[in-house]
This record gives structure tokens, C-alpha cells and sequence, in this order.
């Protein structure tokens, strides 16, 4: 079992601000733009999208120091129809339940008890801009129908609902849209979303974290940039000369980060812009600009 508190070099006992913390750090480290390992920044990710999940956490510490579920989780937990069936002997659909025995003018009547339909699972890939925008993704499934006691097979395109804020790994379920015994018993459809990052930035929640690398000259004296927002919207942050830059400053610009629709109240949840700059210095200086910057500073 991958450690994650090992990843972010933090312990157990670390509260929220802490993993957060340390998230940022390697964040800036590691970024890819910086020369750090795509493979490495992939696991830091992961490691802060479940511990800096309050249940996330909680689940994954269960989860780590308890050995029968941790000893489960590559055998027996991966196919949880084996083990309802080891229980209850087999039954269709999705594990049923033995027959229930009823009486009718007190003569017995068997009345199977016939679950759920289980779910039909799908995954769907989005890029970080449709995460931050939403939008209405076109899947296509492949369901059973029970008819005449007959299963046919059916094909059906269904429009998903992606709503603007979606993270990596969220689960959308369909409910009573998947495999179908009678009208009144249909499965559902859960689906994965998996959101792709080729941008310039890294999701910390609802926060965006953008790592900009300045000059020794231009944390001095001042610069200008621009760059492309997820809305697709072209920012520019200027820093006036005399507003000196120092390393590892983080620049919050409020409300542009993610967001997301809650039904109450009704105002969307928005994060912030977290400008990470790193100041590249030079590997040697003359002496005569040692004696200018002497002057100078």
C-alpha cells in the first residue's frame, strides 16, 4: 500500500494547514516547468487529493492499519460478486438473495428476492479547462433489458452532466439509467471522472497554484507577464519597479481559481490564483557589477 504521508513528509498527526503546506512545497519543487519529474509530481498529486480530503484521510487511515481490510484489498476486495456469492451460494443479478418463502390461502408461494442490477461502470476523460467551465459529455453504454423473460442487449448514447469544479477521480451516478429486470427495477450507471492537466497549472482544491520563474534583475526591478486563464481569458500581472520580489513569494489573486455550484446557498464556492515565483540567479557576476551592486545595494 502506497504511503502517502511518506510522499508529502508529513506524519499522521498533521492537521490540514500542514499537508497543505507541505503540498505546496513539493508542488514548487517538483513542478514539471521546473525541471521536476512528471512521474514524481503524478504521485505528490495523489497523495494530497486523498489526504487533504478530511474522509479521504479518515477512509485511508482505516484502511492503513487495519490488516484485515489491508490484506483484502488485492484479493478478495476486488470482487466483492465472489464474495457474496461464497455467503449466499450464487445468485443472478448482482448477488440476489435466497428465495423468501410466502403463503398464499396457506399454500407456500416462492417468491424470489431479485436485488438491484448492478451498476454499469464507465469512465470519462476531461481536460482541466472543461473541469473549471462544465459540461455535457456524451457517453455511450451498453445495457441489458429483461423483457418476456428474454435479455437483450441494448446500445444507448446518454448525456452526462459535468458540473463546472469537478476533480479528479469524483464519481458521477446515473441513478436507474444502467441494466433493467422489470420498470420498477433498474440499475444504475457510475461513472469516473478522470481529468486530464496539460496546462500551466496545479489544482490544490479549489485553489489554482501557476509557478512563474522571474530573473534576480526582474525581482529588483520590476516586471510584466501575461498568461492564459483556464476561462480563456488572458491576464497580465505587472510588478511596478520598487516592489522588490523575494524567493518563493506566492502572489494570491482572490476568486480565480476553481468553482463550484452548491445548491445552499445559492453562490458558487471560488477559489484563488496562487502565483508561485521562483527567482533564478545568475552562476557568476563580474567584478565589476560586484562593485556596481556594491555601490548600488
Amino acid at each position: 500500500m502506497v504511503d502517502y504521508y511518506e510522499i508529502l513528509g508529513v506524519n499522521s498527526t498533521s492537521n490540514s494547514g500542514e499537508i497543505k503546506k507541505a503540498y505546496r512545497k513539493l508542488s514548487i519543487k517538483n513542478h514539471p516547468d521546473r525541471g521536476g519529474d512528471p512521474e514524481s509530481m503524478k504521485k505528490i498529486n495523489e497523495a494530497y487529493h486523498t489526504l487533504g480530503d478530511s474522509e479521504k484521510k479518515k477512509m485511508y487511515d482505516m484502511q492503513k492499519n487495519n490488516n484485515l481490510f489491508g490484506g483484502m484489498q488485492d484479493g478478495m476486495m476486488g470482487n466483492q460478486d465472489d464474495i457474496f456469492k461464497m455467503m449466499f451460494g450464487g445468485f443472478p443479478f448482482a448477488g440476489g438473495m435466497p428465495q423468501m418463502r410466502m403463503f398464499h390461502n396457506g399454500r407456500p408461494v416462492n417468491m424470489p428476492n431479485i436485488n438491484k442490477p448492478s451498476p454499469i461502470v464507465k469512465s470519462i476523460e476531461i481536460t482541466l479547462e472543461q473541469a473549471y467551465s462544465g459540461i455535457n459529455h456524451p457517453l455511450k453504454i451498453e445495457k441489458w433489458v429483461i423483457e418476456e423473460n428474454i435479455k437483450k442487449v441494448e446500445q444507448e448514447t446518454i448525456y452526462v452532466d459535468i458540473k463546472p469544479g469537478i476533480d479528479n477521480n469524483e464519481i458521477i451516478i446515473l441513478r436507474n439509467r444502467g441494466n433493467m429486470v422489470t420498470d420498477n427495477n433498474i440499475g444504475d450507471v457510475k461513472i469516473f471522472i478522470k481529468v486530464i492537466n496539460n496546462t500551466q497549472f496545479t489544482r490544490d482544491g479549489l485553489d489554482l497554484l501557476l509557478t512563474k520563474e522571474i530573473t534576480l534583475k526582474e525581482a529588483l526591478i520590476g516586471f510584466q507577464f501575461d498568461f492564459k486563464h483556464l476561462s480563456g481569458k488572458t491576464y497580465t500581472i505587472n510588478n511596478k519597479p520598487g516592489k522588490v520580489v523575494a524567493p518563493d513569494f506566492i502572489k494570491e489573486v482572490m476568486n480565480m481559481g476553481m468553482k463550484r455550484n452548491r445548491s445552499h446557498p445559492a453562490s458558487p464556492l471560488v477559489g484563488n490564483l496562487l502565483i508561485c515565483f521562483s527567482i533564478k540567479y545568475p552562476a557568476t557576476i563580474t567584478e565589476e557589477q560586484c562593485e556596481q551592486l556594491a555601490k548600488i545595494l
